[in-house]
């Protein structure tokens, strides 16, 4: 029988005033027992700069499990927040992250976690990703990195940085399939209860919400279109069920979707052929009837230009129809 490998330790930096929900989005995914794997794949560990207790949000205290000098470079470095994106950064902490990175250690950081990171000047000729709110601050203190403010994730190898709050749980997902392949990070995200793979170039927001009051004009319009999006509905179409002009009805769909009514369903169409090539083994042709367009090479170019990648790469890359049980549910 072969050997199970190594563990993957995972090491959690806790800072002052440390975030609950990042912390725990990263503690769920590498901290928990998973009898459902074949062998154990994190250690999980926390890490203080003083190897001191912390003070946490709401007046907790959290006390670190290792001390910073048994950090090695064969592990994994995970910051989940900071306290201040502000305030200069502990000159003992960036020497420490300078040695790790030089020395080989992976770095993880999930919102204003990039902080100390870029301060460090790892991330100089680089890119990075934070949340949204903090993209100006960061163009401004860092102009040597880019700022990305349309990405979940950015993944330079040694160091992955990603947006806010539930941005960290894509990429820890992201980091499992790195580490141990997509059948062990589908595993991870059906237990968890959410999808699969969120790519890191999808879009962190939208200048306006996507989900629609039920009393707005435009929500009867949404619904009959996603009832069966493989039937066509001009402008036009569209406008006379709202019962509305085309300049009007146009106007009135991009305040309430952030996108035109073409693009709006073509989004639509992408996200229900995500789900079929994630959990059926139909085959592309099949989805591009079902999914409402005309041919196939309409099809995959569509789905190239937003995902950066073929229907049948996807597929290759993320499928878990053979892994899912009958009758149960899908995951977007």
């Amino acid at each position: 029988m072969p050997k199970s490998p190594e563990p993957i330790r995972i090491v959690t930096f806790l800072y002052e005033n440390l975030c609950l929900f990042e912390f725990s989005c990263v503690a769920e995914i590498f901290g928990l027992e998973r009898p459902e794997l074949p062998h154990k794949i994190y250690d999980f560990e926390t890490v203080s700069l003083d190897n001191q207790p912390v003070k946490t949000q709401f007046g907790g205290v959290m006390s670190p499990s290792l001390s910073i000098s048994d950090i090695r470079p064969s592990d994994t470095l995970l910051i989940p927040g900071w306290h201040s994106v502000k305030a200069p950064v502990d000159d003992d902490f960036l020497d420490f992250l300078r040695d790790f990175n030089g020395r080989g250690g992976r770095i993880v950081t999930i919102c204003s976690g990039a902080y100390p990171v870029a301060s460090a000047g790892l991330l100089d000729g680089r890119g990075l990703a934070t949340h949204w709110r903090y993209v100006e601050g960061f163009i401004e203190q860092f102009p040597d990195v880019e700022v990305y403010a349309d990405k979940l994730y950015v993944d330079c190898g040694d160091i992955i940085t990603s947006a806010g709050s539930a941005a960290g749980l894509d990429v820890c997902l992201h980091l499992i399939r790195k580490d141990y392949g997509s059948k062990i990070a589908n595993v991870v995200a059906r237990r968890l209860v959410i999808p699969p793979v969120r790519e890191g170039n999808q879009a962190q927001f939208i200048a306006q919400p996507v989900a629609v009051r039920s009393g707005s004009s435009i929500a009867p319009v949404l619904d009959l279109v996603r009832q069966d999006v493989r039937i066509s509905y001009s402008v036009e179409d569209m406008a006379n069920i709202a019962n509305m002009s085309e300049r009007t009805f146009i106007r009135k769909f991009k305040s309430a979707t952030g996108q035109t009514p073409k693009a709006w369903v073509i989004n639509e169409r992408m996200l229900l052929a995500l789900q079929l090539l994630e959990t059926t083994r139909l085959s592309v042709e099949s989805i591009t009837e079902k999914v409402g367009f005309e041919s196939t090479t309409a099809f995959r170019h569509h789905f190239r230009e937003k995902y950066k990648t073929t229907p049948s790469a996807f597929r290759d890359k993320f499928c878990i129809a053979d892994d899912m049980e009958v009758g149960s549910t899908s995951y977007l």
